[in-house]
């Protein structure tokens, strides 16, 4: 997208703890990024005139982030939150609606400062996600034909019996295919883990032992 990299998608399952801690993963980086950009100024502040942009950049895709508004990761904070007090159908109106009065203070903001092409973009933007319909999510299989027909170095990984799905995911690999093995020998391949996956929830034992 023209602000940055956006995943958006419905992971039906997903605990509200997980949910908050990827929600705010991004902003989280912003915010090292100004931390660090901040200490080289105090050490070193010849390098002002080199970063004071990637300060910018990174402050502004901060506050922006954390606008609790959807898709923004502030809006799926908020949701989060929401989610505990109303039904997820409630929540996500909220956060459409709180998408719309937010494109609307933008709009509002041009009236007075002038013309922002950024501001009429960003809240364009945010009408068209507050009109959008949740996107379905998509598990990713990466023994496919293709990565097959090159060739895959098999990796073995001995794991606990009650592994979940959740952490098995995080144990795969683009480069090599994964075979997960308990200590009694049992094993199940990445095929097996991926179509497991499609059947189960991601809180589910990968071994049914």
């Amino acid at each position: 997208m023209p602000y940055g990299a956006a995943a958006v998608c419905n992971i039906e399952g997903i605990s509200a703890a997980d949910e908050l801690r990827l929600a705010l993963a991004g902003p989280a980086v912003n915010f090292a990024i100004c931390l660090a950009v901040g200490g080289l100024w105090w050490f070193f502040p010849v390098t002002y005139a080199y970063t004071d942009t990637l300060m910018q950049a990174n402050a502004a895709m901060l506050v922006i982030n954390l606008l609790p508004a959807s898709p923004l990761d502030g809006g799926r904070a908020a949701r989060c939150v929401l989610a505990r007090l109303f039904s997820p159908k409630a929540a996500e109106i909220a956060l459409r609606i709180s998408a719309v009065v937010f494109a609307a203070a933008l709009c509002a903001l041009c009236a007075f400062i002038g013309f922002n092409l950024s501001c009429i973009v960003f809240a364009v933007f945010l009408l068209f996600s507050a009109a959008e319909k949740p996107q379905q999510a998509v598990k990713i299989n990466f023994a496919s034909k293709e990565m097959l027909k090159r060739g895959l170095e098999i990796k073995y990984i001995m794991v606990s019996p009650d592994i979940t799905y959740r952490k098995a995911v995080t144990l795969l690999d683009d480069k090599k295919y994964v075979v997960l093995r308990l200590e009694s020998g049992a094993e199940l391949t990445q095929d097996e883990l991926y179509n497991g996956f499609v059947n189960c929830g991601i809180y589910d034992k990968v071994f049914d032992v």
